[in-house]
């Protein structure tokens, strides 16, 4: 690799050090407001709306690392998806993956023909850091995240706040350089979806996004995607996949027909709904015709 292949965090650092404190707090205000008004925020364990810190100084990739990573992301993800067929052809890996017999059966929807083809929203954690020349051989994959991704809506919103911010900062630490936010995982959500309708030759008419209400603290990115959805000619609505109904055979979701499902609910809640006596009849079929993503089969490939 060049030593073009990274930009140095000395870089980045020398416009903020020529900057006085109160112009670096009046920076570090504003992202804090425009945090408040963009919506990254959580809630605690309290109830109570809270703030989600963004750093001042962002990292900053070369085409040459985003392509790296990409590379990276997609070999994993090819050798993840392999996971399923082998663990069904292999029993040793069946022992070493066990399923509980209810986790099994919802399986066995999700390998049923017509749950084909596979749809998947992921992310893969590393320990990846950008500002050395040993970028490209000093991280380690951690653990691949396909069911309840975080950051989709959180990453492009606070990554625009920096631009807003100190783009002018980051483009005079790098003059002649060509500046552009991060791709948007929003788009690539949008991009899944329309690509999976195209597969099943269905019209999205629809999109529900489902979330086990019963957790009422903590990250909520689903109302937030949801208008993004919508803003880009896609109905979406959020939901509990206890909510979810077959009318006329039709999968419904409150008072909106749905046509896919974007889960950020693990098979093991599923599991834990049934068990308390509810009936996830539409979820099932949704499963059963591949309507789902991610699709059950990346559970194997969930958190340890």
């Amino acid at each position: 690799m060049s030593k073009m292949d990274f930009i140095s965090r000395a870089v980045i650092e020398r416009p903020f050090r020529r900057l006085g404190r109160a112009a670096l707090l009046d920076r570090l205000h504003a992202v804090r407001a425009l945090a408040a008004v963009r919506g990254v925020r959580y809630l605690d364990e309290a109830g109570h709306v809270r703030l989600i810190d963004i750093a001042l100084k962002p990292w900053l990739l070369t085409r040459v690392q985003l392509r790296a990573f990409h590379h990276v992301a997609m070999q994993m993800a090819s050798a993840l998806l392999r996971l399923v067929e082998l663990r069904a052809a292999v029993p040793a890996i069946r022992a070493i993956i066990p399923l509980e017999p209810e986790h099994e059966r919802w399986f066995e929807l999700a390998t049923h023909p017509t749950a084909r083809p596979l749809a998947v929203m992921g992310r893969f954690d590393s320990t990846a850091t950008y500002d050395h020349a040993r970028w490209h051989r000093e991280f380690r994959m951690l653990e691949p995240n396909a069911v309840g991704v975080g950051g989709v809506f959180y990453a492009p919103t606070a990554c625009s706040i920096l631009w807003d911010v100190v783009g002018d900062l980051l483009q005079a630490a790098l003059p002649g350089r060509r500046l552009a936010p991060t791709p948007d995982p929003r788009q690539l959500l949008v991009a899944e979806l329309q690509a999976l309708a195209h597969r099943l030759r269905t019209p999205v008419r629809g999109v529900a996004l489902i979330e086990n209400t019963d957790f009422t603290t903590g990250t909520d990115e689903f109302q937030a995607l949801a208008a993004y959805l919508s803003d880009h000619g896609i109905n979406a609505v959020v939901a509990d996949p206890r909510q979810l109904r077959l009318v006329r055979g039709e999968l419904v979701a409150g008072r909106t027909r749905v046509d896919l499902l974007y889960r950020d609910s693990e098979l093991a809640e599923f599991v834990e709904m049934e068990r308390g006596g509810h009936r996830l009849t539409a979820l099932r079929q949704a499963v059963r015709q591949g309507r789902l993503i991610s699709g059950l089969t990346w559970e194997l490939d969930q958190k340890s």
